[in-house]
């Protein structure tokens, strides 16, 4: 089978962990023809050697502007698929921005359009809020065009369901898990940390659902009552306006000095956050899915996330949970885990438990995804069905 995998719409956070994981396994795998088109970010990724070993491999020209990204595709992808002439596309992760002639198949990671309540709007301004909305609408049609989907946990397959209004039966659930790249890279180094500074590690793009504006006020709770230095560790550009905005809340909140970036981090260098890491930090307000937990259980850190269901489901008793809009409840929960020697040891135990019961093996997760594919390949197109899709 000839598939043409498209990888267009991945330009950073957790989507190029996953599709580096993809890249690879199908590099390697013999029984179908890949023909692969990334991003120009995605393509920096990718090493060279990586580059040569599918049948075709093709990077799209930077897109400048959020138009470029939806337009891009259309101009670019269509040549490329007369050019393949693929039984079957996949879009790593959509919305795909374009419509092939052959089977198309997308993988789904886009939360806010099946969560359209979510606390995440709220830290948007109304104007923008009422634009993010309008704009999700369009991104749901684009994802009901598809002939199949691929999600990551069943909470999300069927809230695709009711929300989109799209069929179950068309709806495939493949598990996130760390990276191969990860399990190959990550070491738990005791002598190169300073046991006297507690680290925190906030393995997180500077989106509004991943609530990083809490970090400053919960830094300057810590600071009251930790008794010892301690700093949050990013992994944002310098130079991104997302940082600068931290930057001026900590300064605000007197305690500037309590986070620092180690700066953008191919995913082959990200166990660097990890292994200088005491704790992870993730006050995430929404989410389809995240590499985040697997990771920190594959390093043996004790985490902190949001009590909220996508957590609890995934992280069961291996995390400790705080309401992701209270400062208070953030700093209580690492004072605990600063504190307590025990509640550490138990947790990073937790985690390894969660992580063998929870999340599959990367060649599991790749054995799950290449079936999926594959069952999709055989099943009629659905470019009739219409649907009513819920209010967003």
């Amino acid at each position: 089978m000839r598939i043409l995998l498209d990888c267009s719409q991945v330009r950073g956070g957790g989507g190029i962990q996953s599709t580096l994981s993809l890249l690879g396994y199908t590099a390697q795998e013999a029984t179908h023809e890949w023909h692969v088109v990334v991003s120009k970010e995605m393509s920096q990724e990718v090493a060279q050697e990586l580059k040569g070993a599918f049948a075709s491999f093709t990077a799209l020209p930077p897109a400048r502007s959020a138009l470029g990204r939806v337009f891009g595709p259309k101009i670019y992808l269509p040549h490329i698929e007369r050019r393949v002439d693929p039984d079957l596309v996949v879009t790593a992760f959509g919305p795909a921005y374009w419509r092939p002639k052959a089977r198309h198949v997308v993988g789904f990671a886009f939360a806010w359009i099946v969560y359209p309540r979510s606390p995440a709007y709220a830290r948007m301004s109304g104007f923008r809020r009422r634009l993010f909305r309008l704009v999700n609408v369009f991104k749901a049609r684009e994802f009901q065009r598809a002939d199949g989907l691929i999600c990551e946990t069943e909470a999300i397959r069927q809230r695709i369901h009711s929300v989109l209004k799209y069929p179950l039966e068309r709806i495939r659930v493949v598990g996130n898990t760390y990276s191969p790249t990860f399990a190959r890279t990550v070491q738990r180094d005791h002598q190169a940390r300073d046991s006297h500074c507690f680290r925190i590690a906030v393995p997180a793009q500077y989106y509004p659902n991943k609530n990083l504006e809490l970090i400053p006020a919960t830094a300057r709770l810590l600071e009251e009552q930790l008794g010892r230095p301690f700093e949050f560790v990013f992994t944002l550009d310098e130079q991104s306006p997302g940082w600068r905005r931290l930057c001026e809340m900590a300064l605000r909140a007197g305690v500037p000095d309590r986070i620092r970036t180690m700066g953008t981090l191919r995913h082959e260098d990200i166990w660097g956050l990890y292994r200088i890491a005491d704790a992870v930090f993730l006050p995430t307000l929404l989410e389809c899915s995240t590499a985040v937990y697997p990771e920190s259980f594959h390093a043996s850190l004790p985490l902190a996330t949001s009590d909220i269901r996508f957590a609890r489901d995934l992280c069961g008793n291996a995390a400790l949970y705080f309401d992701p809009q209270s400062p208070q409840a953030a700093s209580d929960a690492l004072l605990r885990i600063a504190r307590d020697d025990q509640l550490r040891s138990r947790l990073v135990a937790a985690g390894r438990e969660t992580l063998s019961n929870n999340y599959a093996t990367p060649e599991q997760k790749w054995a799950a995804q290449l079936q999926a594919i594959e069952e999709f390949a055989s099943i009629e197109p659905a470019r009739s069905r219409q649907v009513a899709m819920a209010p967003l």
